[in-house]
């Protein structure tokens, strides 16, 4: 249900619009999309924070309701003063020529209370249109904005993705960074094909009490979800060839989770580690035996200069 009406979703804005987008001098332009860029430079006061980063669209003057949040970059804690995001694609073409072009949304965890507070309590800033803001160089500064807080945040996808580290197998990786990338299908839009976009990506040392990481409303989990993990045993801050790479993938009859006492015993019969919870939202137990070798030159999402310290 959740996918049939995404889709017809899309497809009435595709048909209503088309595919362009609205410029600084009020005149429609085509909208091609871009990657999601944001490039920090001395970040010395967040050193050992949360840095929460959200590609935010606005809905247009005649629509109701939140926000978007189409996508969610975590790093947690943040290891390194000067560091480039790239998310390849992220940004998707504009086709409701009605609506502002999409956002950047980020802010330090000063307090590390876990949650967004209004500035200076955290400092928190806004690059209005992604696209041409976000390649730019954004120097540490004290002209905070104040986003969008509970309970008028952005609202993502709708279902969350649970991942418990807590097979046999890994005790080696236990104190490696791990670096989480989220892929979601979107259908058909605006003369576009079918595609895979990137929609998370954490990198975090933290688990909480049971080893687990929880990536929040990150994918409607009634389109096919690639999720690819890597355990950067050296701690440079890069995916390189020798980094363990573990990858799963869900599909429209990805089961139901059953009742378990344990969050570390398999979820499934024939250690099967994917399953859909509550609502949709995914389960993940994270073992080794869906290793995989990474590609030989992988494609960098995170680029800290100097590196992420070990």
């Amino acid at each position: 249900m959740l996918r049939t009406m995404h889709a017809t979703l899309l497809v009435l804005a595709a048909s209503l619009s088309g595919c362009f987008a609205l410029s600084d001098t009020d005149r429609f332009v085509e909208d091609e999309g871009c990657d999601l860029e944001l490039k920090i430079r001395s970040f010395v006061p967040h050193a050992g924070q949360r840095l929460t980063v959200k590609l935010v669209q606005d809905r247009s003057p005649e629509e109701a309701g939140a926000p978007t949040r189409n996508a969610l970059v975590v790093v947690d804690p943040l290891e390194t003063l000067d560091l480039d995001i790239r998310l390849p694609g992220a940004v998707r073409p504009l086709f409701d020529t009605r609506r502002p072009r999409a956002r950047i949304d980020f802010y330090a965890d000063a307090n590390e209370n876990g949650t967004l507070d209004m500035p200076p309590t955290d400092h928190s800033w806004r690059l209005p249109d992604a696209c041409v803001d976000g390649p730019v160089v954004f120097e540490h500064n004290v002209d905070f904005d104040t986003l969008d807080l509970p309970p008028n945040q952005p609202t993502g996808f709708g279902n969350d993705i649970e991942l418990r580290f807590c097979e046999e197998g890994l005790e080696e990786y236990a104190d490696s960074p791990i670096e989480i990338r989220v892929e979601m299908e979107f259908p058909p839009e605006g003369g576009l094909a079918e595609e895979f976009r990137p929609v998370a990506a954490f990198r975090v040392r933290r688990r909480d009490d049971r080893g687990a990481v929880l990536l929040p409303s990150v994918v409607d989990s009634g389109f096919p979800v690639r999720i690819t993990i890597f355990f950067d045993q050296d701690a440079d801050g890069e995916v390189d060839p020798e980094d363990l790479a573990i990858g799963y993938a869900t599909t429209a009859e990805t089961p139901d989770c059953p009742a378990l006492p344990s969050p570390c015993i398999d979820m499934l019969p024939g250690r099967r580690s994917v399953c859909n919870g509550d609502g949709g939202d995914l389960q993940i137990l994270v073992n080794r035996s869906r290793a995989m070798p990474p590609p030989i030159a992988p494609e960098q999402w995170f680029f800290p200069d100097p590196p992420f310290e070990g």
